[in-house]
């Protein structure tokens, strides 16, 4: 609980999605993914793998992810942010993040 992934402003990621998986933080200790610095929210770009999420939560066979916090990202070419249906997934926010141009009928998907 409480650790943070942080991409620096201005930068593109397009080689690999984040991927939370089954993470799970605590009420008192969030963990969370966001930007740094200064200049525009940090792309997450799925042009090289435009099948796999941009952001992803859960499997689907377990317990998954909690008291996670999604700050500032520009998702786009990709199945966009997914939380995969689990038992007892909560307490996932998404702050001012821009999701476009998504595959699979993507976005935002809660499943």
């Amino acid at each position: 609980p409480g650790h943070a992934y942080l991409q620096k402003r201005g930068t593109t990621e397009s080689i690999s999605p984040i991927s939370f998986g089954n993470a799970r933080g605590s009420a008192s200790k969030h963990i969370s993914a966001g930007a740094y610095g200064i200049g525009e929210n940090p792309k997450i770009n799925g042009t090289t793998f435009p099948e796999l999420s941009g952001i992803k939560f859960g499997n689907y066979s377990q317990i998954g992810a909690a008291y996670i916090d999604i700050y500032e990202f520009i998702v786009f070419n990709c199945e966009g942010i997914r939380a995969q249906r689990c038992t007892e997934q909560k307490y996932i926010n998404i702050y001012n993040c821009e999701v476009y141009n998504c595959t699979n009928n993507g976005n935002i998907y809660l499943h």
